[in-house]
C-alpha cells in the first residue's frame, strides 16, 4: 500500500488511449485493420500507415511511420515516410530528424527539403524545387514518391517549352499494340477487333510466342530469356511493349482499355515525338502511350526495364515494370536537361484529365482472378 495520503488505494489504474489506434480511427476501416494485425510489425504498420496517406490522413499517417522508426532506428525509408507525411500534413521536420535522417540518406532529405518547399509554395518556384532536390530520385526504387514529385515539378518547369503542338506534323507512326499472353477471352478479342475496324490504326495483337520470336530478333538472346523468366503476364505485357514502340514505333493500349476517340489522341500528339499521360496517383500511365521507333525516352525506359528486372526481381509489378518504369525514365531526362548535361527529348505529358478524353476502361471477368495483377501480388505477400 502506499504511504502517500493523496492516493486512494482502492481507485483502479487510469487506461491510457493507444496512440496507433487513435490514429487509425481518422479513417474508415483502418481501426480494424489494425486490431486484425497478429503482430504490430514494421511491416504490418506501414501498410496500415500506407492506407492512412493514401486517404491523406497525413498527421495520422506519420503516427504508425513513427512507430516503425521507433522498432527499427536505422531505416531511411521508415523516417522518411514519417517525415514526408508530417510535411504534408503540415508539422515541419525537427532539427534531430534531420540530422539523423542525412546522415542515414542524404538524397532522402533532398527530397524533403523539396517537398518543403512545394508545401509551403506550391509550383510557384520549380527551379528552386528542382535545384533543392538533384538527382534525389536514384536513391529509390522507380516509380517511388520521389519520382512522383520530382516528375511534376519538372513537368511545371518545362511546361512553356512543351506546348504542343509545335507543327501539325503526325510523327507517331499510326500503329496500335495489345498484348495477351496466350488464348485471349471473347472480350479480349472483341475489343481488338473494334480497334481494328473503327480507329483507323494499324492495329497488331501480340501474344507470348511472338514475343518470345519478336525480341530474340530484335533485342537478343538475353533480353528474350529475361522476358520468358518473368513472373505473371502483366510483367510480359509491360516488358513487351516498351521494346515494340522503340523498334517499331507507335501506341500501346492495355487490352482492358478502349480509345474513346482515337483522333482527339493523334490530335494530342501533333508534332511530338512522345506522348504520355499523368494519372491521378502521381506517376504517368503506362496503359496508353506513344512514341517515334528509336524514341530516347523509351530508350532510357528500356534501361530503368532491365536492371529492375536483374535488381528487383521480386518488387512489385507496378515499380518493377510498370508505370514506375516510364515515370523513372521521364525524370531522369529531365533532371538531365535541368543540370545541363543533355538537351530535352521532344515529347509532351498530358495532365490527368486528358487520360480521360481519350481511354475508357473496359469490364473485363479477368480481373477477378490472378490474370489480375493486383490479386497475384495480394496473394503472393499473403
Amino acid at each position: 500500500m502506499s504511504d502517500n495520503p493523496h492516493i486512494n488505494p482502492n481507485r483502479s489504474a487510469v487506461s491510457l488511449p493507444d496512440p496507433l489506434e487513435l490514429a487509425a480511427s481518422a479513417m474508415p476501416g483502418v481501426l480494424e485493420r489494425l486490431r486484425a494485425l497478429p503482430e504490430r510489425t514494421p511491416a504490418a504498420l506501414v501498410s496500415i500507415g500506407e492506407m492512412l496517406r493514401g486517404g491523406r490522413h497525413f498527421a495520422a499517417a506519420s503516427v504508425l511511420f513513427a512507430a516503425c522508426v521507433a522498432q527499427v532506428p536505422d531505416s531511411a525509408h521508415f523516417l522518411l515516410a514519417k517525415l514526408a507525411s508530417q510535411l504534408r500534413g503540415g508539422v515541419p521536420m525537427s532539427p534531430d530528424d534531420q540530422d539523423r535522417l542525412g546522415r542515414l540518406e542524404p538524397d532522402f532529405l533532398r527530397y524533403l527539403k523539396g517537398l518543403e518547399l512545394t508545401v509551403a509554395k506550391g509550383l510557384a518556384d520549380p527551379a528552386q524545387a528542382l535545384a533543392v532536390m538533384g538527382h534525389c530520385f536514384e536513391a529509390s526504387m522507380s516509380g517511388s514518391e520521389l519520382d512522383w514529385l520530382y516528375l511534376r515539378v519538372a513537368a511545371t518547369h518545362y511546361m512553356a517549352q512543351q506546348m504542343y503542338p509545335l507543327s501539325t506534323e503526325e510523327l507517331i507512326p499510326q500503329r496500335l499494340f495489345f498484348y495477351w499472353d496466350r488464348n485471349p477471352p471473347e472480350e479480349v478479342h472483341t475489343n481488338v477487333a473494334r480497334h481494328s475496324s473503327q480507329s483507323g490504326l494499324e492495329v497488331v495483337l501480340y501474344s507470348r510466342e511472338m514475343g518470345v520470336a519478336f525480341l530474340d530478333r530484335h533485342y537478343g538472346r538475353d533480353c528474350r530469356l529475361l522476358f520468358e523468366g518473368l513472373r505473371h503476364p502483366a510483367e510480359e505485357s509491360d516488358f513487351l511493349r516498351y521494346h515494340l514502340v522503340h523498334h517499331f514505333g507507335g501506341y500501346y493500349l492495355d487490352t482492358d482499355e478502349a480509345l474513346i476517340s482515337p483522333q482527339r489522341l493523334r490530335d494530342m500528339a501533333l508534332g511530338t515525338e512522345a506522348i504520355f499521360f499523368l494519372s491521378a496517383t502521381g506517376p504517368v500511365e503506362n496503359a496508353l502511350f506513344g512514341a517515334v521507333a528509336g524514341s530516347k525516352v523509351i530508350e532510357e525506359a528500356l534501361r530503368v526495364l532491365l536492371h529492375n528486372c536483374y535488381a528487383h526481381a521480386e518488387d512489385s509489378i507496378w515499380q518493377k515494370t510498370g508505370p514506375g518504369v516510364l515515370t523513372r525514365a521521364l525524370v531522369r531526362l529531365y533532371h538531365r536537361s535541368f543540370a545541363g548535361d543533355a538537351r530535352l527529348p521532344r515529347f509532351c505529358i498530358r495532365p490527368e484529365s486528358d487520360f480521360g478524353q481519350v481511354v475508357g476502361s473496359l469490364p473485363m471477368p479477368y480481373r477477378a482472378d490472378q490474370r489480375d495483377w493486383r490479386l497475384f501480388e495480394r496473394q503472393a505477400s499473403s
